[in-house]
């Protein structure tokens, strides 16, 4: 091993002929070439040090794979790292906007490769850092989601399989339409989403906050939207993957299985599913209801074909029993214990009172229902759906209460 230190400076390089690496100060993560599961492609990537078998955390060169052993990594004149094949060909770079002359490339014991000026060390200057081009992985102090100053966004990719860390069918992201949401896609379409934060947790998982191991920032405001996971020990090993199938998996590695444990698979189950139901439908899986239909309509409605909704076919959902008149004549029926729908097509105020967001509702005849953002110190905020309401499941943890618009006069029969 060439160079046994956590740096790379402007006369250093790391090479794969010779296997040189280089490793965070207490020997956390590593950073070289390898190989990925069958494959004899070469990438350059970090990795955890201690782990027996091989968990990579970021793949540098994800699209551009090296044939043979021929890789260099080294700064070039302008101050960027570069990775170069064998006909001196850059393949990948950390495109680094600034000039820098004496730049110093540093794996932190976060997994966070970073490019910093020799004698800088403060988070806030670094030139560049691989916590801000994610790949399949979200380790513990990474930020996911948007500098919305930079109008950079943080979000993950799949490999194409466990052989192959080129980008896959399956991303997760904060998606900013509408109320902000986080969402897995395959290709251009919705997988499974997150419930919107409601200042305790994430609707409709609540497993995500009951354990021993991780707990969650989120920062919201004009600057920043994003989420980071922290330890509650700060000896353990802990990420979130993106795996080739679309399932995200929280893992923490255990010394006495010397596995990693799947702490949280989502989706969990069908409900998981986007828009299982179709609009205005809900879905329910619990054991009393196993092996019947799971998705039901939302008082008020009734499927749209009834005969496709008997053969389980949900796609078109549930309309409407009565229809709307569009006035102060329309009610609103209150609903707990669900994951609030697809936020999209929705509009929020976080000042506003659930008084006024009720009657700002009201006005609109294609508001369809609100509900508050925050739950905590009795409830704060202003949260408004248009048209359809997809993607609703019951969940027995939630402490939101959605209302959702009746025609007039149904709630009073």
């Amino acid at each position: 091993m060439a160079n046994a230190i956590d740096t790379i400076t402007v006369n250093q390089t790391i090479r794969d002929d010779d296997n040189s690496t280089i490793m965070s100060a207490k020997e956390t993560f590593q950073m070289g070439f390898f190989s990925p599961g069958n494959s004899k492609s070469r990438f350059l990537g970090i990795w955890y040090k201690n782990i027996a078998n091989l968990t990579v955390v970021w793949v540098a060169n994800r699209d551009t794979p090296l044939a043979d052993t021929s890789g260099v990594l080294m700064f070039d004149a302008n101050g960027n790292l570069v990775l170069t094949n064998g006909d001196n060909k850059i393949i990948w770079s950390s495109n680094s906007s600034n000039t820098v002359m004496s730049p110093v490339a540093q794996l932190l014991d976060t997994g966070n490769l970073v490019i910093r000026y020799a004698n800088d060390s403060y988070p806030e200057d670094f030139l560049w850092q691989s916590f801000d081009h994610l790949g399949d992985t979200i380790l513990p102090g990474m930020k996911f989601g948007w500098d919305l100053v930079k109008h950079l966004e943080r979000y993950l990719i799949s490999w194409k399989s466990p052989d192959d860390p080129s980008p896959g069918n399956y991303t997760y992201g904060v998606y900013l339409k509408g109320y902000p949401q986080r969402v897995v896609w395959k290709g251009s379409a919705m997988r499974f989403r997150f419930g919107p934060w409601n200042g305790v947790q994430f609707g409709g998982k609540s497993n995500l906050m009951q354990n021993m191991v991780f707990t969650y920032d989120v920062v919201s405001d004009e600057k920043d939207l994003y989420y980071m996971f922290k330890l509650l020990n700060s000896s353990a090993a802990m990420r979130m993957i993106l795996n080739s199938d679309g399932d995200l998996k929280i893992l923490t590695w255990t010394n006495n299985m010397q596995g990693w444990d799947n702490t949280v698979t989502l989706p969990t189950d069908k409900c998981d599913d986007f828009a299982l139901c179709g609009a205005y439908g809900i879905c329910n899986i619990t054991e009393k209801n196993y092996g019947r239909d799971i998705c039901g309509c939302l008082d008020g409605f009734e499927p749209k074909f009834s005969e496709k909704w008997r053969l389980a076919d949900h796609s078109d959902g549930c309309v409407r029993k009565s229809k709307l008149l569009c006035g102060n004549e329309d009610s609103f029926q209150s609903y707990s214990n669900l994951k609030f729908p697809d936020t999209q097509n929705s509009w929020f105020d976080r000042s506003l009172t659930l008084e006024e967001c009720a009657a700002k509702c009201l006005k609109n005849c294609s508001c369809t229902a609100y509900g508050n953002i925050d739950v905590k110190e009795g409830g704060s905020g202003c949260l408004l759906w248009f048209g359809d309401l997809l993607d609703i499941r019951e969940y027995l943890g939630n402490v939101q209460d959605l209302y959702v618009r009746r025609a007039a006069g149904e709630l009073g029969e």
